[in-house]
């Protein structure tokens, strides 16, 4: 979420105009994505809840953490494949539309989709992959 804040000017655009600040998301930051998971839910419902208010819908564009070493064989092995269930099970209880670009990476090595090993942002070929993936 907090990315998408502040990498995107349209987002947080967006949000400042509906009365989301840096300090709705830097007062909860942790050290652990399991720590933060709970608000963070927390604060996309206050973003969906105002966003209907202004006949906005939102949805839920789940670009993973790609952290893995190199091939990840099944999505069974993802670090993260529980608070992604929560958060995609949260995404259907709230009518919220979801999207997984993890299963485009399964049995591909991730390192040819990533800038390096300690920097592991999408480089070109990896956007083409993210872009493929049909909504």
């Amino acid at each position: 979420m907090q990315d998408i804040y502040y990498s995107c000017f349209f987002c947080s655009s967006f949000l400042n105009i509906n009365g989301f600040t840096d300090k709705a998301f830097l007062q909860y930051r942790t050290r652990n994505y399991e720590d933060s998971f709970p608000t963070a839910l927390k604060i996309l419902d206050e973003i969906r809840v105002t966003a209907e208010k202004c006949w906005v819908k939102i949805a839920l564009f789940n670009i993973r953490w790609f952290s893995w070493p190199d091939v990840l064989t099944e999505i069974s092995r993802y670090s993260f494949l529980e608070m992604n269930k929560k958060l995609e099970e949260w995404c259907k209880t709230k009518g919220v539309s979801y999207h997984d670009v993890l299963p485009a990476f399964i049995g591909k090595d991730i390192r040819r989709f990533r800038i390096s090993d300690t920097d592991i942002h999408f480089n070109n070929l990896g956007h083409q992959v993210v872009q493929g993936v049909s909504c």
